[in-house]
């Protein structure tokens, strides 16, 4: 999923929030003199500047994602 958040008329650019393929979290906790190990699931959320013509919505979104054209997580434009 997609969705614009904000809108700059003096960039004419639209800044968009989008949720990517979840992840597998791994964590290791100490528990008395042993290690447990655990594993999950996290959404990546990706925040990024579009031009106004440069439109997005959910389907154009899900080929950016089937295509891999997306900046890693953690990494905002």
């Amino acid at each position: 999923m997609v969705t614009r958040v904000f809108s700059s008329p003096l960039t004419s650019s639209m800044l968009y929030a989008g949720l990517a393929r979840p992840q597998a979290l791994y964590v290791i906790v100490q528990n008395g003199k042993t290690l447990q190990l655990y594993r999950g699931a996290v959404m990546t959320y990706r925040e990024f500047v579009r031009p106004d013509e440069a439109l997005l919505d959910d389907d154009s979104w899900r080929e950016l994602i089937a295509k891999d054209k997306l900046l890693p997580p953690g990494v905002h434009t």
